[in-house]
């Protein structure tokens, strides 16, 4: 549906729907049967799958969550690059802050990467990252949740520490809710926006001591219900962001440097990327003056499509309808 440009009349920032191990592989089958759909899916469509809970979760961001994780990134990542220059003369500390990039949104793989097709892994598409340029995995994952999201979000922490084997060393979680101030008590409420963070800690299992993802910092308000930033700062360290290898080379001072946007700045963020989602409703931005006498180009035909595409989807919609009443009657 996406793909062909209709919206399911379901559609949701957070779609989570049940699949089984089989069925995800068989999805993932049929889609090497269609080169055009498995493309569009590899380049458009962002989802997680749980090995461990059997779900699949399409992820489909409004802008409002995505202006705000990228002005939150590129704070961030101004910090960082301002610490380097402010170390230029210290080699290794200059060397180390320059190698932190922001890594958008990947794919990770979690668990046995080498598993084979007829293994299904569990896979994650973050809506924020910060990966060394000497690391295999992201140090630090940002991700953005709202209602259908919120109640994820702590397995979401512990998938990402555990099993990246704590590779995944931080993971901030930023609580927002977007209503257009109304008449209704819960929508002047709705305004509120918190800060989370997960990071590696231990605790005591009878006379054994385990390493565990431990929420750091719990639903921290940095905006109130009616949108008035609150006092306090997101906090992390040079130590979130890079390989304990690399970190052993510094001073204990050094890899505590800290990383801080104030929560007045992150309702300024939220609060901007809220304007701009209702000049995008409303239609009340400028825009470009209309031209005068527009023509659009035209269209030839798909080459793939003419080359006899379609018959060869027909036929393999026919053989995937078979192989679906075959199983449903093995059953």
């Amino acid at each position: 549906q996406h793909e062909k440009g209709l919206s399911p009349s379901h559609s949701s920032p957070w779609l989570k729907r049940r699949l089984l191990p089989e069925e995800y592989i068989r999805v993932l089958a049929d889609l090497e049967g269609d080169e055009q759909l498995k493309g569009y899916v590899e380049e458009e469509i962002r989802y997680d799958y749980d090995a461990a809970t059997q779900y699949i979760t399409i992820r489909m961001p409004s802008r409002i969550h995505e202006s705000f994780i990228e002005a939150v990134a590129i704070e961030i990542h101004t910090q960082i690059q301002r610490l380097s220059q402010e170390n230029i003369e210290n080699t290794a500390l200059h060397h180390i802050l320059n190698g932190i990039r922001v890594t958008g949104s990947p794919d990770i793989i979690l668990g046995d990467r080498s598993a084979d097709q007829k293994h299904a892994v569990t896979k994650r598409s973050p809506d924020k990252t910060f990966q060394h340029d000497e690391a295999v995995h992201p140090a630090v994952v940002m991700e953005v949740s709202y209602s259908q999201k919120r109640k994820d979000l702590p397995r979401l922490a512990d998938s990402y520490m555990m099993d990246s084997k704590f590779n995944i060393k931080c993971v901030v979680g930023l609580d927002i809710e977007y209503k257009r101030r109304g008449r209704d008590a819960d929508e002047e409420r709705a305004g509120e926006a918190a800060v989370s963070i997960w990071r590696p800690g231990t605790e005591e299992e009878g006379d054994e001591v385990v390493d565990v993802c431990k929420q750091v910092v719990e639903n921290d308000v940095f905006r109130s219900g009616d949108r008035h930033s609150q006092q306090g700062s997101l906090v992390l360290m040079l130590a979130d962001f890079v390989p304990t290898l690399l970190l052993s080379r510094l001073p204990e001072a050094e890899r505590n440097l800290r990383i801080e946007i104030r929560y007045t700045t992150l309702a300024e963020f939220l609060s901007q990327a809220e304007k701009t989602q209702v000049k995008y409703e409303t239609g009340e931005g400028l825009l470009e003056p209309e031209p005068k006498n527009p023509r659009k180009r035209k269209l030839t035909p798909d080459p793939e499509l003419s080359d006899g595409r379609e018959a060869a989807l027909h036929d393999l919609e026919e053989a995937n309808a078979h192989k679906a009443s075959d199983a449903e009657s093995d059953y």
